[in-house]
């Protein structure tokens, strides 16, 4: 399962149908997704996988090409190498997945053998390799949340911002949404996401909050973005006090000077994905004051599975959603996410704490969070 498959005969570029032919993809529009196509090979109901190819054109000759898939299992490659087809220009690989499920990925050219260059948007300290905004969709799979706005749905403001903590630090990306106007309500919470940046251009959560909002499935509320900084963001959102006061005061202040509105105790919602995952869970044990409400979305635990304590809190002193993916099951620190996620909701369970957990058919990406959010969120924000 999860193996390069080799293909009985070579594979030709012509007979690659156009994405969507049994599986789909999508992908934003920095991402050259014309180069890209996906087709659906083949499909073992019996073990639940399919054959999936993907064929990548390129303009001109590389010394390779991979496909980079977050990691979903413990036998998965960190890349698989495309191999060159009877057309020029053109390399293609067949891989087997998971039926019903869904996973980001990236091609990477490389012109030299150690020099790479990812396609689509370019790589950043706050956006690692599975906020890629390419994704795949695999036969059987659930229904797509539609973040595609109905007409005239009032849109959000959202504002970029760059502070700093002190005259020698340096500055921090940080945007600010605000609900339309025309929207009915008084702004009465502040969300928080780690990983601004990812969660606004990979997730879309600014349009996911202006479709909640709009239909009334959410009360208005503003939003924080918070990257970190350059190089820091195992530092700074894995079990760093100095950060998480950081946020919940000074980020916090800030946003209430912008919004001109004052959030009180247990107004604030903490947000994050991996590592901001954590950074989300130790930000409420830390000030409880503040945050009510935790959304985790694939937490990284097993960064820190021997200090799973300092991410608990009192018991019932936030209401707590927390999701990750069956596939997520890549052996790091001698556990996995799946297997630490598991141990840390157990650990909750036995302590009383007020939580919800789901474990979805994906793996590693923006594409799976963009899915859970807004379920999430409705959630999150009726408990609080």
């Amino acid at each position: 399962m999860f193996r390069d498959i080799e293909p009985k005969t070579s594979i030709s570029a012509k007979d690659v149908l156009p994405t969507g032919h049994g599986g789909t993809m999508q992908s934003d529009a920095e991402n050259n997704s014309d180069r890209i196509s996906i087709t659906i090979d083949g499909v073992d109901r019996i073990n639940e996988v399919c054959a999936c190819t993907f064929l990548y054109r390129a303009d001109k000759v590389f010394h390779s090409v991979f496909l980079d898939l977050p990691p979903f299992s413990r036998q998965h490659p960190e890349k698989f190498q495309l191999r060159p087809t009877d057309v020029p220009y053109t390399w293609a690989v067949t891989v087997e997945l998971p039926l019903a499920s869904r996973f980001s990925f990236r091609m990477i050219e490389l012109n030299e053998p150690f020099e790479e260059r990812h396609i689509g948007a370019e790589r950043f300290a706050s956006k690692p390799m599975w906020a890629s905004g390419m994704s795949i969709e695999t036969p059987g799979v659930e229904p797509a949340y539609s973040a595609v706005l109905p007409q005239g749905t009032p849109v959000g403001k959202v504002t970029e911002y760059a502070i700093k903590a002190g005259s020698e630090q340096p500055e921090r990306q940080v945007w600010l949404y605000e609900p339309a106007k025309e929207s009915e309500g008084n702004i009465e919470k502040l969300l928080i996401f780690f990983d601004g940046e990812m969660y606004l251009k990979a997730v879309n959560a600014a349009s996911i909050i202006d479709s909640l909002i709009h239909r009334q499935e959410i009360p208005r509320v503003a939003a924080l973005f918070v990257s970190p900084l350059e190089g820091m963001r195992e530092k700074e959102f894995v079990l760093n006090p100095d950060f998480a006061s950081h946020t919940a005061n000074g980020l916090r202040e800030f946003a209430e000077e912008k919004l001109g509105k004052r959030f009180g105790e247990g107004s604030c919602v903490a947000v994050g994905a991996s590592f901001g995952g954590i950074a989300a869970l130790y930000m409420a044990k830390q000030h409880p004051e503040f945050i009510h409400g935790v959304i985790a979305q694939s937490p990284s635990l097993w960064r820190c599975q021997d200090r799973m304590d300092d991410l608990s809190g009192a018991a019932n002193a936030y209401f707590l959603n927390i999701h990750w993916g069956v596939f997520e099951t890549q052996e790091k620190n001698g556990t996995s996410l799946a297997e630490a996620n598991r141990q840390f909701v157990e650990m909750l369970a036995a302590a009383g704490h007020s939580f919800e957990f789901e474990e979805y058919r994906g793996g590693h990406g923006a594409v799976n969070w963009r899915e859970a959010l807004p379920k999430a969120l409705k959630n999150v924000l009726k408990k609080i």
